[in-house]
Order: C-alpha cells, then sequence, then structure tokens
C-alpha cells in the first residue's frame, strides 16, 4: 500500500532516502533512524535548487547536534508534504552563496550561532562540527 513517508509511524530505519525536495528535514525521518542511522534527502526550497544533504545519526540518543554535510547540489520533484513557506528566501540565499561543503551539523534547539548556516526555525545548519 503506498503512503506518504513523512508521516507517524515509519520503522526504525538504517538509511532513510528521500527523493522528492523538501524546505526543511521531517521530524519523522529523524525519530526513525536507529543509533548510527542515515538520512539522505534534497534540501530545497519551490525555486528547485538545493543540495543533497546527507544527516546521521549520532547513538548517543541526544537531539542536539548531529554530523550533517551536503552531498552534492540537487534539482528534485518538490515533496508535496511539509514545506516550509517563511525559510524560503534564506534557503534561496543559502544556497546562492555556493558554500554548502562548509555545512558540517544540524543542530536542534537552541539560538544559531555564529556557525550558522541556515536556520529553519527549530533546526539550523552549522558550519561547525557537532
Amino acid at each position: 500500500m503506498a503512503r506518504s513517508g513523512t508521516g507517524d509511524g515509519l520503522p526504525p530505519a538504517d538509511v532513510v532516502y528521500v527523493n522528492a525536495g523538501i524546505s526543511r528535514p521531517s521530524a519523522n525521518w529523524l525519530k526513525a533512524l536507529r543509533p548510527g542511522g542515515r538520512l539522505l534527502f534534497p534540501l530545497q526550497g519551490e525555486q528547485r535548487r538545493g543540495g543533497m544533504l546527507r544527516v546521521e545519526e549520532p547513538g548517543d540518543g541526544k537531539l542536539s547536534s548531529w554530523p550533517a554535510r551536503f552531498i552534492s547540489p540537487a534539482s528534485f520533484i518538490p515533496c508535496q508534504a511539509e514545506q516550509d513557506a517563511e525559510i524560503e528566501g534564506d534557503l534561496a540565499a543559502a544556497f546562492a552563496r555556493g558554500d554548502i561543503a562548509s555545512v558540517q551539523s544540524i543542530r536542534f534547539g537552541g539560538e544559531p550561532g555564529e556557525s550558522c548556516w541556515l536556520a529553519g526555525g527549530s533546526w539550523w545548519l552549522s558550519t561547525a562540527p557537532p
């Protein structure tokens, strides 16, 4: 049976691969990752310009700062769920800078610091290691 991969109840996984562009990581994808699991998804806005972001669950059970890096630039068909319209301009500006290789971590909660590459509300990408 086909269903949305952004909904609740995803089984535990070592790898979650997403092939539709989205403006933020789904909390359900992150929750589904086993310790050391990896999430690969195209982070992009409606303009379809973005990058494939690889996020790794650090295995310590904490949701604060996880290793993350862009694998490559990407342009995908947009995901039909969970787009964040408020981040569109910031997302486009971040990718226009062209420094995707500087991203080293994704952080959850707290105020974005000097290392902030992109602030997404409850999460942000950082140029500092986790």
